[in-house]
């Protein structure tokens, strides 16, 4: 869409719209694409919407109840864990199909259901008392173990047993579909220009091979892979064998503990709100220099076009 004429008069046309309702496209070949974008753009809005609404009565909800949201975090974590180990293996391993992925996240979270509730009703009280045996930490933790556990060794088992290929045909299988999802309006040689570095960026059907994109992404993945285990030993091992050797903390060591988590909570707060609204205003401000440069380009050849037209009809 980039490289086509069609679609910049389209965008051109309906930049210089004032009015509420935009003109159709007129590009034939890419037309359907945008008017498709167009809706599922309307579709997020409206999600954002109703789930921002649907907050409000489901926080009343569980104020009512007297949920404190410790019970709340620990128990999602029950309901979602169970997908963790599919949805990575979907990436690392590709043995991994859509019949293991269904049935270790599935079978998961009804395992660490029924372990939760099992070991609560363990404590006085049992499940009559709930709220407060099912949100004692040993009921939580077992919920949590079981349910990202049983997800990730269901989802194996059932990728091993129904699934016979070896895993360099599925690799190549796996890559071959992978090639073929592609974006109409905004194709791979515009995303991997840089780093495929592609001189032309038309040249749709010069597509790399699966080696060929695992070496220009070999520092990416070594990187992904460092930060993500240590991360998995920070905050599996270190962090709560740190907490377990200290069973009673003084008042020094408990400013330490508090300073270190408010630290913890600002940069990630950091990350997750600043980083990306930055990362978002760097790109609006390229895409806003290259479109000036765009037009500039557009404008000299208009003019040199139209010199030329005049030099032409003086000489007629």
């Amino acid at each position: 869409m980039v490289s086509c004429e069609n679609c910049k008069q389209d965008t051109e046309e309906r930049r210089l719209v004032t009015g509420l309702v935009n003109p159709s496209y007129m590009c034939l070949e890419h037309s359907m694409y945008r008017t498709y974008q167009e809706k599922l753009l309307h579709y997020k809005n409206w999600c954002i919407v109703w789930t921002t609404i649907m907050i409000i009565p489901l926080s009343l909800l569980c104020y009512a109840a007297n949920l404190n949201l410790s019970w709340a975090y620990l128990f999602m974590g029950i309901l979602i864990s169970s997908t963790v180990i599919p949805i990575a293996l979907s990436v690392l391993w590709s043995r991994m199909n859509d019949k293991g992925m269904m049935v270790g996240a599935i079978a998961g979270c009804i395992s660490g259901l029924a372990s939760w509730l099992g070991t609560a009703s363990t404590y006085p009280g049992g499940l009559s008392d709930f709220l407060s045996n099912t949100g004692r930490e040993v009921p939580m933790l077992v919920g949590n173990l079981v349910s990202i556990g049983m997800g990730g060794v269901l989802s194996v088992l059932v990728s091993l047993a129904t699934n016979s290929s070896s895993a360099r045909e599925e690799e190549n299988h796996d890559w071959e579909k992978t090639r073929n999802i592609d974006n109409p309006l905004n194709p791979w040689t515009n995303v991997y220009q840089k780093e495929f570095k592609i001189p032309d960026t038309r040249l749709y059907q010069n597509r790399p091979s699966l080696e060929t994109v695992v070496k220009a992404f070999r520092n990416a993945r070594i990187i992904a892979y460092v930060a993500g285990g240590g991360l998995a030993v920070l905050l599996l091992i270190i962090w709560p064998v740190a907490v377990a050797a200290v069973k009673v903390l003084n008042s020094y060591g408990f400013f330490i503990w508090t300073t270190i988590s408010r630290g913890w909570t600002f940069v990630a707060a950091g990350f997750i709100i600043i980083v990306p609204f930055v990362q978002e205003a760097v790109a609006i401000l390229k895409r806003h220099q290259r479109n000036k440069k765009m037009e500039k380009e557009n404008n000299i050849n208009n003019k040199n076009l139209s010199g030329s037209v005049l030099l032409s009809n003086t000489y007629c």
